[in-house]
Protein backbone atom coordinates (compact mmCIF):
# COMPACT_ATOMS: atom_id res chain seq x y z
CA UNK A 1 0.00 0.00 0.00
CA UNK A 2 3.03 2.73 0.92
CA UNK A 3 4.42 1.39 -2.20
CA UNK A 4 1.58 2.61 -4.52
CA UNK A 5 1.00 5.42 -2.64
CA UNK A 6 4.62 6.79 -3.17
CA UNK A 7 4.64 5.90 -6.78
CA UNK A 8 1.75 7.85 -6.91
CA UNK A 9 2.83 10.68 -5.66
CA UNK A 10 5.97 11.26 -8.10
CA UNK A 11 3.62 10.16 -11.07
CA UNK A 12 1.87 13.71 -9.64
CA UNK A 13 5.41 15.22 -9.37
CA UNK A 14 6.48 14.32 -12.67
CA UNK A 15 2.87 15.02 -14.18
CA UNK A 16 3.39 18.64 -12.72
CA UNK A 17 7.31 19.08 -13.82
CA UNK A 18 6.69 18.04 -17.35
CA UNK A 19 3.60 20.84 -17.50
CA UNK A 20 5.60 23.72 -15.47
CA UNK A 21 8.34 23.13 -18.10
CA UNK A 22 6.73 22.16 -21.22
CA UNK A 23 4.12 24.52 -20.82
CA UNK A 24 4.12 27.19 -23.89
CA UNK A 25 4.26 30.89 -22.88
CA UNK A 26 2.00 33.89 -23.84
CA UNK A 27 1.59 34.43 -27.35
CA UNK A 28 1.66 38.04 -26.73
CA UNK A 29 3.75 40.04 -24.28
CA UNK A 30 6.57 42.09 -23.54
CA UNK A 31 10.49 41.35 -24.84
CA UNK A 32 14.05 43.10 -24.29
CA UNK A 33 14.98 43.86 -27.96
CA UNK A 34 17.50 46.49 -28.65
CA UNK A 35 17.85 47.58 -24.86
CA UNK A 36 14.14 48.48 -24.59
CA UNK A 37 11.38 46.47 -23.33
CA UNK A 38 8.65 45.99 -26.47
CA UNK A 39 5.41 44.33 -27.60
CA UNK A 40 5.54 41.26 -29.06
CA UNK A 41 3.91 38.05 -30.91
CA UNK A 42 4.88 34.84 -31.52
CA UNK A 43 1.19 33.90 -33.25
CA UNK A 44 0.03 34.78 -36.53
CA UNK A 45 2.44 35.97 -38.00
CA UNK A 46 5.31 36.41 -35.42
CA UNK A 47 5.93 40.27 -34.93
CA UNK A 48 7.35 42.87 -33.00
CA UNK A 49 7.61 46.93 -32.41
CA UNK A 50 11.15 48.82 -32.82
CA UNK A 51 10.92 51.86 -31.17
CA UNK A 52 13.20 54.61 -31.52
CA UNK A 53 16.18 54.46 -29.06
CA UNK A 54 14.88 57.81 -27.65
CA UNK A 55 11.49 56.48 -26.43
CA UNK A 56 11.39 55.70 -22.62
CA UNK A 57 8.56 53.33 -21.69
CA UNK A 58 6.00 54.53 -19.90
CA UNK A 59 2.96 51.75 -19.45
CA UNK A 60 2.25 48.56 -20.53
CA UNK A 61 -0.28 46.01 -20.11
CA UNK A 62 -3.50 44.32 -21.19
CA UNK A 63 -7.34 45.64 -21.55
CA UNK A 64 -10.54 43.77 -22.31
CA UNK A 65 -12.95 46.50 -24.26
CA UNK A 66 -15.72 45.98 -26.70
CA UNK A 67 -16.12 47.70 -29.95
CA UNK A 68 -18.28 49.08 -32.59
CA UNK A 69 -20.55 46.92 -34.56
CA UNK A 70 -23.39 48.04 -36.80
CA UNK A 71 -25.77 44.66 -36.12
CA UNK A 72 -24.60 42.24 -33.61
CA UNK A 73 -23.11 43.29 -29.99
CA UNK A 74 -19.22 42.52 -30.30
CA UNK A 75 -17.47 40.19 -28.17
CA UNK A 76 -14.90 41.08 -25.88
CA UNK A 77 -11.74 41.98 -27.57
CA UNK A 78 -8.88 41.46 -25.44
CA UNK A 79 -6.32 44.63 -26.61
CA UNK A 80 -2.32 44.60 -25.89
CA UNK A 81 -0.59 47.96 -25.67
CA UNK A 82 2.68 49.75 -24.62
CA UNK A 83 3.27 53.30 -24.57
CA UNK A 84 6.73 55.59 -25.26
CA UNK A 85 7.28 58.93 -24.94
CA UNK A 86 10.32 61.18 -25.82
CA UNK A 87 10.87 64.90 -25.45
CA UNK A 88 8.22 65.43 -28.42
CA UNK A 89 5.61 62.97 -28.90
CA UNK A 90 4.41 59.77 -27.50
CA UNK A 91 4.07 56.59 -29.52
CA UNK A 92 1.23 53.65 -28.70
CA UNK A 93 2.11 49.99 -30.14
CA UNK A 94 -0.76 47.78 -29.79
CA UNK A 95 -2.21 44.61 -30.92
CA UNK A 96 -5.95 43.41 -31.22
CA UNK A 97 -7.17 40.20 -31.97
CA UNK A 98 -10.61 39.40 -32.64
CA UNK A 99 -12.77 36.78 -31.18
CA UNK A 100 -14.46 34.09 -32.88
CA UNK A 101 -15.83 34.82 -36.33
CA UNK A 102 -15.60 38.58 -35.92
CA UNK A 103 -13.20 40.44 -37.94
CA UNK A 104 -11.50 43.84 -38.10
CA UNK A 105 -13.79 46.51 -41.47
CA UNK A 106 -10.91 47.48 -43.55
CA UNK A 107 -8.16 49.24 -42.12
CA UNK A 108 -8.79 52.60 -44.69
CA UNK A 109 -11.94 53.30 -42.68
CA UNK A 110 -10.71 55.32 -39.57
CA UNK A 111 -12.32 55.76 -35.85
CA UNK A 112 -11.76 59.78 -36.57
CA UNK A 113 -12.25 62.24 -39.61
CA UNK A 114 -8.86 62.19 -41.21
CA UNK A 115 -6.78 64.77 -42.75
CA UNK A 116 -4.86 62.35 -44.83
CA UNK A 117 -4.83 58.41 -45.87
CA UNK A 118 -2.08 56.62 -47.65
CA UNK A 119 -1.64 52.41 -48.59
CA UNK A 120 1.43 51.35 -49.42
CA UNK A 121 3.56 48.28 -49.09
CA UNK A 122 5.52 47.44 -46.06
CA UNK A 123 8.41 45.03 -45.40
CA UNK A 124 10.42 42.84 -47.62
CA UNK A 125 10.37 40.87 -50.26
CA UNK A 126 9.85 37.17 -48.28
CA UNK A 127 7.86 39.82 -45.72
CA UNK A 128 5.47 42.26 -47.62
CA UNK A 129 2.07 43.55 -45.74
CA UNK A 130 0.11 46.44 -46.78
CA UNK A 131 0.26 49.52 -44.48
CA UNK A 132 -2.22 52.13 -43.69
CA UNK A 133 -1.38 55.83 -42.78
CA UNK A 134 -3.55 58.38 -41.39
CA UNK A 135 -3.52 61.76 -39.49
CA UNK A 136 -5.89 63.23 -38.00
CA UNK A 137 -6.46 65.87 -34.84
CA UNK A 138 -8.46 65.01 -31.90
CA UNK A 139 -9.31 66.62 -28.68
CA UNK A 140 -6.76 65.58 -26.12
CA UNK A 141 -8.96 64.33 -23.61
CA UNK A 142 -10.75 62.04 -26.52
CA UNK A 143 -7.24 59.97 -26.39
CA UNK A 144 -7.33 56.31 -24.79
CA UNK A 145 -3.82 56.99 -23.54
CA UNK A 146 -3.12 60.89 -22.39
CA UNK A 147 0.00 63.02 -22.31
CA UNK A 148 0.27 64.76 -19.77
CA UNK A 149 1.82 66.99 -21.93
CA UNK A 150 -0.84 67.71 -24.23
CA UNK A 151 -3.74 70.18 -22.53
CA UNK A 152 -5.99 70.52 -25.95
CA UNK A 153 -5.42 69.25 -29.54
CA UNK A 154 -3.10 66.63 -30.48
CA UNK A 155 -1.79 65.87 -33.72
CA UNK A 156 -1.97 61.77 -34.55
CA UNK A 157 -0.43 59.63 -37.20
CA UNK A 158 -1.80 56.25 -37.34
CA UNK A 159 0.15 53.16 -39.00
CA UNK A 160 -1.83 49.95 -38.93
CA UNK A 161 -2.23 46.00 -40.43
CA UNK A 162 -4.79 43.75 -40.81
CA UNK A 163 -3.28 40.45 -40.41
CA UNK A 164 -4.48 36.62 -40.59
CA UNK A 165 -7.42 37.36 -42.67
CA UNK A 166 -8.23 40.89 -40.75
CA UNK A 167 -8.36 39.06 -37.48
CA UNK A 168 -5.36 40.71 -36.15
CA UNK A 169 -4.99 44.41 -35.56
CA UNK A 170 -1.49 45.75 -35.40
CA UNK A 171 -1.28 49.54 -35.21
CA UNK A 172 0.95 52.03 -34.07
CA UNK A 173 0.44 55.78 -33.31
CA UNK A 174 2.47 58.82 -32.74
CA UNK A 175 0.94 61.95 -31.35
CA UNK A 176 2.44 65.52 -30.76
CA UNK A 177 0.40 68.10 -28.39
CA UNK A 178 -1.03 70.77 -31.23
CA UNK A 179 -1.97 74.91 -30.73
CA UNK A 180 -5.86 75.30 -30.85
CA UNK A 181 -5.28 78.01 -33.63
CA UNK A 182 -2.70 75.58 -35.23
CA UNK A 183 -5.13 72.73 -35.15
CA UNK A 184 -7.98 74.83 -37.20
CA UNK A 185 -5.58 75.37 -40.22
CA UNK A 186 -3.30 72.11 -39.86
CA UNK A 187 -4.70 70.95 -43.39
CA UNK A 188 -3.28 74.19 -45.19
CA UNK A 189 0.26 73.40 -43.96
CA UNK A 190 1.85 70.84 -46.29
CA UNK A 191 5.06 71.19 -45.20
CA UNK A 192 4.28 70.63 -41.47
CA UNK A 193 2.39 67.83 -41.81
CA UNK A 194 5.03 66.08 -44.22
CA UNK A 195 8.05 66.96 -41.39
CA UNK A 196 5.44 65.59 -38.92
CA UNK A 197 4.80 62.34 -40.88
CA UNK A 198 8.51 61.53 -40.98
CA UNK A 199 9.06 61.95 -37.41
CA UNK A 200 6.23 59.73 -36.71
CA UNK A 201 7.62 56.72 -39.42
CA UNK A 202 10.90 57.53 -37.44
CA UNK A 203 9.40 56.90 -34.05
CA UNK A 204 8.83 52.82 -34.44
CA UNK A 205 9.34 50.16 -36.98
CA UNK A 206 7.51 46.94 -37.27
CA UNK A 207 9.47 43.57 -37.83
CA UNK A 208 8.44 40.61 -38.48
CA UNK A 209 10.94 38.19 -38.05
CA UNK A 210 11.73 34.42 -39.84
CA UNK A 211 11.06 31.47 -37.70
CA UNK A 212 15.06 31.26 -36.89
CA UNK A 213 15.52 34.87 -36.68
CA UNK A 214 14.75 36.08 -32.75
CA UNK A 215 13.79 32.59 -31.54
CA UNK A 216 15.83 33.53 -28.04
CA UNK A 217 14.15 36.81 -27.46
CA UNK A 218 10.71 35.46 -27.96
CA UNK A 219 11.68 32.38 -26.02
CA UNK A 220 12.02 35.15 -23.09
CA UNK A 221 8.37 36.80 -23.22
CA UNK A 222 6.65 37.88 -20.25
CA UNK A 223 2.69 37.68 -20.06
CA UNK A 224 1.41 41.75 -19.75
CA UNK A 225 -0.72 42.24 -16.78
CA UNK A 226 -4.14 44.13 -16.37
CA UNK A 227 -3.81 47.87 -17.25
CA UNK A 228 -5.04 50.53 -14.96
CA UNK A 229 -6.24 54.22 -15.75
CA UNK A 230 -7.39 52.78 -18.92
CA UNK A 231 -11.07 53.81 -20.07
CA UNK A 232 -12.79 51.07 -22.16
CA UNK A 233 -14.95 53.35 -23.81
CA UNK A 234 -12.28 55.55 -25.71
CA UNK A 235 -10.44 52.70 -26.14
CA UNK A 236 -13.15 50.70 -27.96
CA UNK A 237 -13.58 53.52 -30.18
CA UNK A 238 -10.10 53.72 -30.61
CA UNK A 239 -9.77 49.99 -32.38
CA UNK A 240 -12.87 50.56 -34.63
CA UNK A 241 -15.34 48.57 -35.81
CA UNK A 242 -15.71 44.82 -35.72
CA UNK A 243 -17.76 42.27 -38.54
CA UNK A 244 -19.69 39.43 -38.49
CA UNK A 245 -20.08 37.10 -41.04
CA UNK A 246 -23.74 37.36 -39.96
CA UNK A 247 -24.00 41.23 -40.47
CA UNK A 248 -25.32 42.62 -43.54
CA UNK A 249 -23.35 45.24 -45.01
Amino acid sequence: MKFLILFFCCVVGVGIWYLATTRPGPLQGIVQEHGLEVLASRARPKLLFRPQPAMRLEQYGYKTVRPEDRRLQAEGVRVSFAVYRDTRGQLVTALAESPGEWTWIAAHHSPYPVLRQVEEPYGDRDRQETLYESLYVLDADHYPFPDPRAREKILVYRAKFLLFFRKMQVLFEYHEPLAPDHARTIDLDPVFLRDFAARARASCQVLFPSKEAYTEVMASMRPLAAAEGIQRKPLARWLGELKHPGANR
